[in-house]
């Protein structure tokens, strides 16, 4: 709770002992002579009183009130830091996919190219090169799994919807490069020699490797929408809100794509930005909208 939203009962619990004690000291000193002293003394125990007074409620008060802004400052401030280190390690694991997918293009031996430059399947790339790259596929899909599950708790630090959103885009690209790494662990990649063989039966992989755009195979309707979608997904221009909701639109044409319900890397590319830019939104803000 931010020190401006602190309720007048908190304050007044605040200084109500020390008044409270100090009007029990002045009923007391009211009605005692203090030996037969007089007036004059009775007046200079006033004066005290409230001195007292004074002395302990504000003073009290000033305490409080600095204590309050310090814990604030405090909260405030480690919010942000784990805002920024979500941020940062959004953009590790996305980096760590990018290099994955780089390093196994350039090692990539392609035997069919057509006419326009498709690189045709299969494609071939040496064993020891592959494994290394499945491995660290894994530990980075596993990585951005691990954000999006510990952002899922951070209700003290997100609001909900923002928890929602960010937790859609991450499963959308977590998932992706999960389905990747599933066209190499139920073995749906050939090996002869020295050699693995990416076919036509690798969707996901072929698609993690060469596709840059939507499927061709879609119906031209859902084909169409789908492209749209896209580039509204990729255009920053259109604002974090336009992008989410077609990120949405995208995952419902994706339960229409049957029998594969495929995933798209453009998309889950864009999943990690979006994310991020969710972050970002958010560290403009000093407090969640809770």
């Amino acid at each position: 709770m931010r020190l401006s939203n602190r309720s007048m009962f908190f304050w007044l619990k605040i200084a109500g002992i020390p008044i409270l004690l100090a009007i029990v000291i002045a009923i007391v000193m009211a009605n005692s002579t203090f030996g037969g002293a007089g007036d004059q003394f009775k007046l200079e125990a006033y004066k005290l009183i409230l001195q007292f007074l004074l002395v302990t409620v504000l003073g009290g008060l000033l305490l409080a009130f600095l204590n309050t802004r310090r814990e604030d400052d405090q909260r405030v401030a480690a919010r942000l830091l784990a805002l920024q280190e979500f941020v940062v390690e959004l953009g590790d694991s996305y980096r760590r996919l990018k290099v994955v997918k780089r390093r196994m293009r350039s090692q990539l031996l392609i035997d069919d190219v057509d006419a326009d430059g498709v690189v045709r399947l299969p494609l071939r790339i040496r064993e020891k090169a592959f494994e290394t790259a499945m491995d660290e596929l894994l530990a980075a899909q596993i990585a951005a799994e691990e954000v999006r599950d510990r952002i899922g708790v951070r209700s003290d630090i997100l609001p909900e919807a923002m928890i929602r959103r960010i937790r859609e885009a991450l499963r959308y690209s977590s998932r992706y490069f999960h389905d990747v790494y599933q066209d190499y662990e139920w073995c749906k990649v050939r090996r002869e020699g020295e050699f693995v063989i990416i076919g036509e039966e690798c969707k996901n992989m072929a698609s993690f490797l060469l596709v840059k755009s939507a499927p061709l195979d879609l119906p031209k309707k859902h084909q169409a929408r789908l492209t749209a979608l896209v580039e509204t997904l990729r255009d920053d221009a259109a604002g974090l809100d336009a992008r989410f909701t077609a990120l949405e639109e995208i995952e419902k044409l994706r339960q229409r794509d049957l029998p594969h319900k495929r995933r798209y890397r453009v998309v889950a590319t864009e999943g990690f930005d979006l994310s991020a830019g969710e972050l970002r939104r958010a560290l403009g803000r000093s407090e969640p909208d809770l």
